[in-house]
């Protein structure tokens, strides 16, 4: 249907201050008669909104989708979502006939303010923006065939219609930014009272007039990447899942602040116990304050320890929008530095970037407060405001955490966790379990980093920065494949980074792009070459885990770009292109995210070979073969460029001695069979306090590879280690308390993110080694079992499965204290299984599977391994004896 976008108003303020200013929501609303017969057999609405939109109709919100439609670039894609509305055209037919339709919009990332990030990236200036507007659709059919839509369309002198849009910018959310929060006057309520329903007019007389025709959305006035002037796309069905309310739970505990701290009267701080993306809705059990405005201040710690029983106060700068105020705070004379008046952002005398929501009651018991169009980050909120009568007991049962992110099924089975009241957090489905309580909290650490960090995109961290980077989800993305239902969420990256590609053909540090160009040595904002790596990973992981070569046709020709970029910067076979500089300056020392030298070679080369391994296979299932054969030499001879660059025989070992060298040779398969054990000795050199590796996020994502080369109790030792740098660490140090992935493992002392999904792939080793399920071909047609059972007997146990396009594949070890091994494994029957039984010798394998056959006996990384082809089958199990293998040295 040929609907339009509509705006409240194409007006584009002329100062950069005017922006924040107040600016009620922009609503839009229309009445519609549809009699009362015939009667609607089905009712479907069809809309898009930018940035997000709430719809309603007779005054009931339609759909549980939030923060809609998900972040896209915006020239390139504009997404809609579509919803059955049939029960409420119905329902109006049951009284008036007539069927009130509203919208209201927020500014999302459509409408950013003018600010910089880090004091250098003016999002505004790089990314598309325009005033908030609505598109919307409403096809109807009725019980004798009839059909009519109902669309935004404004009324002209030439084009009469039966119905008008009206709109207005008033109500009470007078500010909205996905960074800074939100400004909420309930007063204002009354001005829009039931504008929703049908009967506003009548109800609200005063309120109404405050109404005017829609406008017909300018495009001209529309800026993509500061430029005048923005072709629409036609809207794309949102084919991913929605970002959705999941769990809500109350404070576990709180604790008042010092009378005069911080010079803001008496505060308390709400512990939630766990650290989300949402936001914190409240309700007033007793009067508020004549006058009093109430404000929450977001932070994921606290400013001293974060340990169950500490009662500081908050540390807002962990999520600081961008580090605003860090380095360069108001009154020092360098405002500007973040951009003019960006500071003047509510609440009143704001210092910093922080997430806060400034509340204005109404002056009633009972009045609440819901969050919209933003997300905070949180686990800790400093609430300053509230009715509290001294001596009286913090009111934890008025406030509510509520829990967004995109709806990503979770593999254990079922919904995410429920709804519970008061302090009482969800439990949460489990995929994974074993006999370490280090391992499973870990495990958990990652799915809650997950569920933070996917608001529509994957960012890099949900409270700073809320951006798309390539690098964060090449990591951790396969992790996030097997820990939930996120084929359909990657396939929306994959078109995110394909929308974002520069015009050399280069794929940038984010999708969509902001201007963040890192490394910039290729061009054009391409790069760094691990960052863009993320497209083509992607896919190759996509068709892996689901089979389809859907959408790597669709895409396929951004990644042929991609590698003519890559190879266009070829000198001598080497790639000068990647960012370094991420290992912890505690352990090895930093190289300055230097973009050239050595190491920033090595690193750029081996993952070119990592991306022309990937493009050759892809091209022989797309059935290009003069392509694959291009890129299958391509890898060949990157593979010796490397090898002949970078690989030192005196050292015995690749680069600088660096372990994330070696650990990207090894991880990448680099390295020749004759050099790997020395490779591998030289790596086990660098560990500190002999146990732990100091390593990237992507040498943490491929050091399971390494169990290959005999070294794979060397990497268990540090899987459960709970000294630094490790996982374990972020457990048990009080400072952190951590009940979401850390960024890096000195994050204490750096005063890093507390939320980062890049060190996710710990998830995918207990899933891919510790389990051993694998795809052997495309969408798990075959399907490898390779459980390691590491740790010397301090893993007893493992257990978990990983839900596939072809149903679940559940794999359960343990060890007996005579250190006797039994495998089960289950999945669909009429499908093809490699069974690799772990051995300590060549001993015998009991099978207790009628359809198993061994195959192959072999030796690989300290254990013996027995090779079963097992087919049509539901429930196998194999057992052996290890005999003193456990209890080694």
């Amino acid at each position: 249907a040929n609907s339009s976008w509509l705006v409240q108003s194409n007006e584009i303020f002329g100062h950069d201050c005017d922006f924040y200013q107040p600016h009620p929501t922009p609503k839009l609303r229309t009445e519609v008669v549809v009699g009362r017969d015939p009667t609607v057999a089905m009712a479907t609405a069809h809309i898009s909104g930018l940035g997000y939109y709430k719809l309603f109709i007779n005054g009931m919100r339609v759909g549980d989708h939030e923060l809609d439609p998900a972040l896209t670039s915006y020239n390139r894609t504009v997404l809609y979502s579509s919803y059955d509305v049939t029960e409420q055209f119905t329902s109006a037919q049951s009284s008036r006939g007539v069927v009130a339709i509203g919208i209201e919009l927020g500014n999302g990332w459509w409408n950013q303010l003018p600010y910089n990030l880090f004091g250098s990236w003016r999002l505004r200036a790089t990314m598309t923006t325009g005033p908030p507007r609505a598109r919307l659709v409403i096809n109807v059919i009725f019980s004798n065939g009839m059909q009519r839509n109902i669309i935004t369309q404004p009324a002209t002198a030439s084009r009469k219609i039966a119905y008008s849009w009206m709109c207005a910018a008033e109500g009470p959310l007078t500010h909205n930014n996905v960074y800074l929060g939100q400004v909420y006057n309930a007063s204002a309520e009354r001005d829009v009272a039931g504008w929703t329903k049908s009967d506003f007019t009548a109800t609200n007389p005063t309120g109404a007039k405050l109404w005017s025709p829609c406008q017909l959305a300018d495009d001209s006035v529309v800026t993509v990447e500061n430029v005048s002037g923005w072709t629409a796309p036609s809207p794309r069905l949102q084919f991913a899942p929605p970002v959705r309310t999941t769990a809500s739970w109350g404070p576990v505990r709180a604790w008042l602040l010092p009378k005069n701290d911080i010079d803001r009267g008496r505060s308390f701080v709400l512990d939630f116990g766990q650290e989300l993306s949402g936001w914190v809705n409240f309700s007033l059990s007793r009067a508020p304050n004549p006058g009093q405005t109430i404000t929450l201040v977001f932070a994921e710690r606290l400013n001293g320890t974060s340990s169950s029983t500490s009662t500081d106060d908050i540390d807002p700068t962990s999520t600081y929008f961008g580090g605003m105020g860090r380095w360069c705070a108001p009154g020092s004379g360098c405002e500007s530095h973040w951009g003019e008046c960006a500071f003047s952002f509510p609440p009143v005398n704001r210092t910093s970037g922080e997430q806060a929501v400034v509340y204005t009651p109404k002056g009633e018991v009972g009045e609440s407060y819901a969050g919209a169009f933003t997300f905070h980050v949180f686990r800790y909120v400093r609430v300053t405001g509230y009715p509290l009568d001294t001596g009286s007991a913090i009111p934890l049962n008025d406030f509510t955490a509520v829990r967004l992110h995109t709806d990503n099924t979770p593999a254990g089975g079922g919904r995410h966790g429920g709804s519970p009241q008061n302090s009482e957090m969800p439990p949460e489905p489990l995929s994974f379990d074993s006999s370490s309580d280090l391992l499973n909290r870990v495990d958990a650490l990652s799915a809650a980093s997950f569920r933070s960090n996917w608001i529509g995109i994957q960012s890099d961290c949900p409270g700073r920065e809320r951006l798309g980077y390539g690098g964060d989800m090449m990591t951790s993305a396969e992790a996030g494949m097997y820990m939930f239902d996120a084929a359909a969420f990657y396939e929306k990256r994959v078109m995110d980074y394909a929308d974002a590609q520069r015009v050399n053909g280069g794929l940038p540090e984010t999708a969509p792009f902001v201007g963040i160009a890192t490394c910039d040595t290729m061009g054009d904002g391409a790069g760094p070459m691990q960052w863009g790596s993320g497209l083509v990973f992607s896919l190759h992981m996509l068709y892996m885990h689901t089979g389809s070569l859907t959408v790597v046709r669709e895409f396929w020709a951004n990644c042929v770009n991609w590698m003519n970029l890559l190879e266009r910067n070829l000198i001598g076979g080497l790639l000068e292109n990647a960012l370094r500089g991420f290992a912890d300056a505690a352990y090895i020392p930093k190289t300055n995210n230097s973009c050239r030298g050595l190491e920033v070679k090595l690193m750029g080369t081996a993952f070119l070979f990592q991306q022309a391994r990937y493009m050759a296979i892809l091209a022989t299932a797309l059935d290009e073969q003069e392509t694959a054969l291009h890129y299958s030499s391509l890898a060949n001879s990157t593979y010796a460029y490397f090898n002949d660059n970078f690989y030192s025989v005196e050292t015995g070992t690749y680069g600088n001695n660096v372990p994330d060298d070696m650990v990207y040779a090894l991880g990448l398969g680099l390295v020749p069979k004759n050099r790997q054990q020395s490779t591998v000795n030289a790596l086990l050199k660098t560990r500190v306090n002999g146990t732990n590796f100091a390593i990237d996020a992507f040498g943490a994502w491929l050091i399971g590879n390494l169990v290959q080369f005999g070294c794979g109790e060397e990497i268990m030792d540090w899987m459960l280690s709970t000294t630094s740098p490790s996982y374990g660490y972020f457990l048990v140090n009080n400072r952190i308390n951590a009940t979401t992935m850390m960024e890096h493992w000195d994050t204490p002392e750096e005063n890093d993110s507390h939320n980062h999904a890049w060190l996710n792939s710990v998830s995918l080793f207990y899933r891919q080694i510790l389990l051993g399920i694998r795809p052997k071909a495309p969408g798990f047609e075959i399907v490898v079992i390779q459980p390691w059972p590491l740790g010397k007997g301090r893993l007893r146990w493992a257990k978990g499965h990983v839900e596939t396009v072809r149903g679940r594949i559940a794999v359960s070890w343990a060890v007996s204290t005579e250190e006797h091994f039994q495998l089960n494994i289950s999945g669909w029957g009429g499908s093809r299984w490699a069974v690799h039984v772990p051995a300590s010798s060549k001993a015998s394998v009991v099978t207790a599977c009628s359809s198993s056959t061994q195959v192959a006996i072999y030796e690989l990384g300290g254990l013996f391994w027995h090779e079963f082809a097992v087919s049509n089958t539901d429930f196998c199990d194999f057992s052996t004896d290890f005999n003193g293998y456990f209890s080694r040295d």
